[in-house]
């Protein structure tokens, strides 16, 4: 009898071991299982440039046990690039959404997007004649355009003489803008009379906002006039700024 007791024992042992054994298993793979994490992380350098300005995109904050990086920098159904760390810019303005697609060993995959904002900047410097009345700027748009702010410069003509014969102001060049490249539909226009005695460097600013751009699906045209009023025939150099924002 006492054998047989000492047996039963061995086997409750063993058996409880066993059992033990087999949730000490489960309980530990549950727990990679509950820790593991697939997941996708863009960082870039910059996300705000101009065109022709190279972007670094790089993933390797991501997490998991990954083989693969794919991204998509333009949209549709095509990865442009494969790699950790990749370069791209972009030739022209707009607003892009860049993804990431990961895949780890198990072929299972996680996806992250970063907003890219390739705003448009254009300056020109030129002269202008009475004769010529106007010189036009066709500035390129997409819908997604947020805001854009057109500067022109030039140096007044002012001339303090004595007596009744100063020059009434110093518009000597107005800045008109039209919502495309042969329209003559009018945006807004810098007409509004300046400072009558004003000297040096004239500076003409017109904002535009996101309902003046919105309806515009090609480009806008900046045209430098020749006021009416201006004093001078000699003919007037200028400098015009054009800047383009798609970020808020």
């Amino acid at each position: 009898m006492k054998n047989a007791h000492l047996m039963v024992l061995c086997v409750s042992i063993i058996i409880m071991v066993s059992v033990s054994g087999c949730i000490w298993n489960e309980e530990n793979e549950k727990k990679e299982e509950e820790t593991y994490v697939l997941e996708a992380v863009i960082s870039v350098d910059k996300n705000v440039v101009h065109p022709n300005e190279t972007i670094t995109f790089d993933a390797s904050l991501s997490k998991g046990s990954i083989e693969k990086y794919y991204w998509n920098f333009t949209g549709g159904n095509n990865w442009d690039a494969e790699g950790a760390e990749v370069a791209h810019s972009y030739s022209e303005s707009g607003h892009y959404i860049v993804k990431l697609k990961v895949v780890d060993v198990n072929e299972e995959h996680d996806y992250d997007t970063v907003d890219v904002y390739v705003n448009y900047k254009a300056e020109y410097g030129g002269n202008i004649t009475k004769d010529e009345e106007e010189k036009s700027y066709f500035f390129p748009l997409k819908t997604s355009a947020q805001s854009a702010t057109i500067t022109l410069e030039y140096l007044s003509n002012y001339v303090d003489y004595p007596g009744p014969v100063d020059k009434p102001n110093t518009n000597d060049l107005d800045l008109y803008i039209y919502y495309n490249e042969s329209d003559d539909s009018e945006v807004k226009n810098s007409s509004t009379l300046l400072n009558p005695k004003a000297t040096g460097n004239i500076e003409e600013v017109i904002k535009l906002s996101r309902s003046d751009l919105i309806w515009n699906l090609t480009g806008m045209r900046a045209s430098v006039k020749w006021a009416p009023d201006c004093a001078s025939d000699a003919a007037i150099e200028y400098t015009l700024r054009i800047e383009v924002c798609y970020n808020l």
